[in-house]
């Protein structure tokens, strides 16, 4: 190490290291400093430092987060993103996966009940394994959102306390379309794997924290979402994969650990059968040159994630429209951020690695280019800004070259697109009914005079969801198993034909003794149904309802 330029020992137990001295164009460490990090200020010919380059420079500067004279703002914006989120999550219906997952923790007698009922989930159990407490404290469905905001809240905490970038971009980031919509309103696996990727990174960049304990992270991001695998295997090497995948700060390689959680990677991935509903392994034969070439629209989604308003809108985003000038883009950011970063090593290792193994992921695995599935590169995102941005902090100030101005508008551009996905997810969320499924729930409640039970002429996937509003029992026939949520198994799609739906309904209430609503399909509602609840204008999730009394024949 530099005897002019002392440092504290690099993180997560590295040692025996120079530290390097390259210039970079972003990026930085957890050492403590004595004075506030300045960024180097550019003149120009005349010798006075331009203004707004100034200013442009501090903002996208590297900068000590541990500073304690910026504690206040950090708790005014942390508790600001809480409330927004709180209003968010007020005005959001449920949407059926995230209901798929809350009936199933609930119905898990134990824990380990909720291995064999996640068969067919595509998701490892992780998720699950968090609901099922909160499941047994709070059994209605809020406490799933609840969950998601609590989980949402610590990740913004730790991202606007730890993340060694200026307050600035931290708080552009955190109101941003992914962390405020897509991993705190939704309440998905997600929520959960952005905060342990969080966590991680935070863990990583302490002094003196052992490594089995980042292993254990890491582990467990696996464990909630097997899309992150790639992302996991890019912040093992850029942990402990040596010079040529790590920075030359973070010591020598440890192939022991990438070893260990390569084997259990490996092992999840191919056991594992992602494709939902279909119970279909992965297929790498279906990864060729022209497949790979169509996920490249994919880091494109990821920075303009917002859809048009229609049926199914949330499933099709706008660049889907660009045909050929998506995947243009796509690369290009892609290559953009690799030569921001490239003076990382760490960091740079983590961008490529995780590109490249979502592309291989959601083609074998079949996966849709959902904002959902996209959010992956989000959070290699964040992991690749992390390493970048600790490791420039280690450079000495004065020998720092001013950040690149094609990297301050490039990351102005993208803060600025997530801010407008993150306001336009906001308003379209809260004034457009989503899912019927809640206004088929509440007018079924209304209706009810008594016990009562759903006879479904929907697929199943769509009952649940209202099954599980109401916390009461759905059947698919008069004779079948009770459920709230779907299992994948050969014919969840079979739907009762309408000619049948009158004598299964007389028979269930035969059966049961309840009353019988049924949950029907929208616009071609069953003879007589049109008189219970009809929709109005929904997005998706399309189904009607009505008491079985009101049908005819």
């Amino acid at each position: 190490m530099d005897a002019k330029h002392p440092s504290v020992p690099p993180p997560c137990s590295t040692r025996g290291h120079p530290e390097a001295t390259t210039s970079y164009d972003v990026g930085v460490d957890t050492g403590t400093q004595e004075t506030p990090d300045q960024p180097p200020v550019t003149t120009p010919s005349d010798g006075q430092p331009s203004r707004l380059r100034s200013t442009a420079t501090r903002v996208f500067e590297v900068t000590d987060p541990g500073d304690a004279r910026s504690m206040p703002m950090v708790v005014a914006i942390w508790v600001g993103w809480t409330i927004v989120a709180v209003v968010m999550m007020l005005s959001h219906e449920p949407w059926r996966d995230e209901l798929q997952a809350w009936a199933l923790a609930r119905s898990a007698g134990t824990p380990f009940d909720i291995i064999p009922s996640i068969r067919g989930e595509g998701h490892p159990p992780g998720w699950y394994s968090v609901l099922w407490p909160m499941t047994k404290l709070i059994p209605s469905t809020i406490g799933l959102q609840v969950t998601a905001l609590a989980l949402a809240s610590a990740t913004t905490w730790l991202t606007i306390r730890y993340l060694p970038l200026s307050l600035a971009v931290r708080s552009l980031i955190v109101f941003g379309y992914f962390p405020l919509f897509e991993f705190a309103t939704i309440a998905r696996h997600y929520v959960l794997a952005y905060l342990l990727v969080v966590v991680v990174l935070w863990l990583a960049h302490r002094p003196a924290t052992p490594s089995w304990l980042v292993a254990a992270g890491l582990l467990a991001i696996a464990g909630t979402s097997l899309i992150a695998i790639p992302v996991v295997v890019g912040i093992a090497l850029a942990l402990w994969g040596g010079p040529r995948f790590a920075s030359a700060v973070r010591g020598p390689a440890r192939w022991g650990w990438v070893a260990l959680l390569g084997g259990v990677l490996a092992a999840g991935f191919f056991v594992a059968r992602p494709a939902q509903g279909q119970s279909e392994p992965i297929d790498l034969s279906l990864v060729n040159l022209p497949s790979l070439w169509s996920t490249l629209a994919t880091p494109l989604r990821m920075a303009l994630p917002m859809s048009a308003t229609e049926v199914n809108f949330w499933g099709r985003p706008l660049v889907a429209d660009w045909g050929l000038w998506a995947e243009v883009l796509g690369l290009a950011l892609v290559i953009g951020v690799a030569v921001a970063v490239r003076h990382s090593r760490s960091a740079l290792t983590i961008w490529l690695v995780s590109v490249a193994g979502f592309a291989v992921f959601v083609i074998a695995a079949r996966q849709p280019f959902a904002p959902r599935i996209v959010g992956t590169l989000w959070l290699a995102a964040i992991a690749t800004v992390w390493f970048a941005a600790a490791d420039r902090r280690r450079i000495a100030v004065p020998q720092r070259r001013p950040v690149a101005p094609a990297v301050m508008i490039g990351a102005s551009v993208i803060l600025a697109c997530s801010l407008w996905a993150s306001g336009w997810a906001a308003w379209t969320d809260s004034a457009n009914a989503f899912s019927t499924a809640d206004g088929a729930a509440q007018w079924i409640d209304d209706q009810a005079t008594g016990d009562f039970v759903i006879l479904c002429a929907v697929e199943r996937a769509y009952c649940a969801s209202v099954a599980v509003r109401l916390d009461v029992d759905a059947y698919a026939t008069a004779d079948g198993e009770p459920f709230t949520f779907v299992e994948w198994k050969r014919g969840w799609r079979r739907t009762l034909p309408p000619d049948q739906v009158a004598a299964q309904a007389r028979a269930l209430a035969d059966r049961t003794g309840a009353e019988v609503f049924i949950v029907a399909p929208w616009p071609n509602a069953l003879p007589g149904c049109g008189q219970g609840w009809v929709p109005p204008e929904p997005i998706s999730e399309l189904v009607s309802a009505c008491r079985a009394d009101q049908l005819t024949g």
